[in-house]
């Protein structure tokens, strides 16, 4: 497992609604979502790809030509499958966020927790090979159709196993411009084609995962009362607070 950052202690918030929060409590698992369905973005895990084109004919003057050609389609195709094989679980950095609390909690139902990366890296139980993961900070990019992070000249080379899912895995990590807002932080997976569901569940000790939950600035307090309980029910024993970005200063 790679991860992008140099430091990892940082904050890291969790946003979600209401049955997502009891889910995760109850599965203790995180849910990691296939780059294809994320409605929102349809350029999650895009990738623009020049290959080798196959000859017409295999011919025994020219077998390393024609084999490297082979190699050169196979990782394109590879790599234009990425939103089929790339999976992902999403937080936002360092502060806690209006715009995030008006998307999953509008109706004050909206939950979230608090970790950092480093306890995100002991917490998560990843029961797959190394290169199969990737934690970091996404980077955003004004014109992500012409930036380098996702073109791949395969005319030259063509990556094989381990190191061709690490570097699919870096897609993940790249969106744009207009998403910057989000300023998000994630872990992605790469799963074989055969992974057909929209979503996989990874283990996790939410115990070590788990610094604070919050209820969003707008939830009634019955809501506050109503997480709390279900997280004691679930036996999360976590300070459960209201948050305070709608309160006004002291006077």
């Amino acid at each position: 497992m790679r991860e992008n950052e140099a430091q990892n202690d940082f904050t890291i918030w969790r946003y979600m609604d209401l049955p997502r929060f009891v889910s995760m409590l109850s599965t203790r698992q995180l849910r990691f979502t296939k780059a294809e369905t994320y409605r929102d973005d349809p350029w999650e895990g895009f990738c623009e790809v020049k290959h080798l084109e196959l000859p017409a004919e295999l011919t025994t003057e020219s077998p390393g030509h024609a084999l490297y050609a082979l190699a050169s389609n196979y990782s394109r195709e590879e790599y234009q499958s990425a939103p089929q094989r790339l999976f992902v679980n999403s937080w936002c950095c360092w502060r806690e966020s209006m715009s995030m609390w008006d998307l999953y909690g509008s109706r004050g139902s909206g939950v979230a927790v608090t970790s950092t990366a480093a306890r995100y890296r002991t917490a998560v139980k990843f029961a797959i090979r190394e290169e199969q993961c990737a934690l970091g900070r996404v980077h955003y990019h004004e014109n992500l159709e012409s930036a380098d992070a996702i073109h791949r000249d395969l005319t030259k080379h063509a990556l094989q196993s381990g190191r061709l899912w690490q570097d699919i895995l870096e897609l993940a990590f790249h969106k744009r411009g207009g998403f910057e807002a989000e300023n998000e932080w994630r872990a992605a997976l790469y799963q074989p084609p055969e992974q057909l569901s929209t979503g996989v569940d990874i283990d996790c000790d939410l115990d070590e995962l788990i610094d604070e939950v919050y209820v969003g600035p707008r939830a009634e307090p019955f809501v506050h009362a109503v997480v709390r309980e279900v997280a004691e029910k679930y036996g999360l024993r976590k300070l459960v607070m209201h948050s305070t970005l709608l309160k006004g200063p002291l006077r």
